[in-house]
């Protein structure tokens, strides 16, 4: 078994906002070693859909090539302050990134503290959220082990 001091250095992906050359947000999250070959691996998150975690090694997220008949990177990081929002799409990307982050951050600072929302969803809450949209809705908790939240609002089950 190696020791972590006989291991090759990583090439860290800096962790942050990343477009896909297809179009699709990404969020660096780390990078990782794969523990078969050692090999760096970006770890990333999609900030659309059920936003899955991904891997992919760290030269090929870092790669500029050919594609869509233009030598261009395969992700281009965005800095989040600086983001022109010119879509939902980006919009949605940049909200996950933030929220995301800013959870991080209290679990640092505080890591007894899970958000609230983890711990015993709010039902109070829904009463509010019945009066703006006409129906009751409750924050989705289907990611409870993550530190991100889903951004989705489903239509709250009756209570038996």
């Amino acid at each position: 078994m190696n020791d972590d001091h006989d291991l090759p250095p990583l090439q860290a992906t800096p962790v942050g906002l990343y477009r896909h050359y297809k179009g699709g947000w990404y969020e660096v999250v780390d990078t990782v070693r794969c523990s078969e070959t050692l090999q760096g691996m970006t770890l990333y998150r999609a900030l659309y859909g059920a936003m899955g975690l991904w891997v992919r090694p760290a030269a090929m997220f870092a790669q500029c090539d050919e594609f869509q008949g233009r030598h261009q990177p395969r992700f281009t990081r965005h800095d989040p302050a600086t983001l022109a929002v010119q879509d939902t799409a980006t919009a949605h990307a940049l909200v996950a990134h933030l929220r995301g982050r800013a959870l991080r951050e209290q679990q640092v600072t505080d890591p007894m503290s899970a958000p609230r929302h983890r711990r015993n969803p709010p039902v109070a809450a829904e009463g509010a959220a019945t009066a703006a949209s006409g129906s009751a809705l409750r924050p989705c908790t289907t990611g409870a082990s993550t530190p991100w939240p889903c951004s989705t609002r489903h239509q709250s089950r009756p209570r038996h």
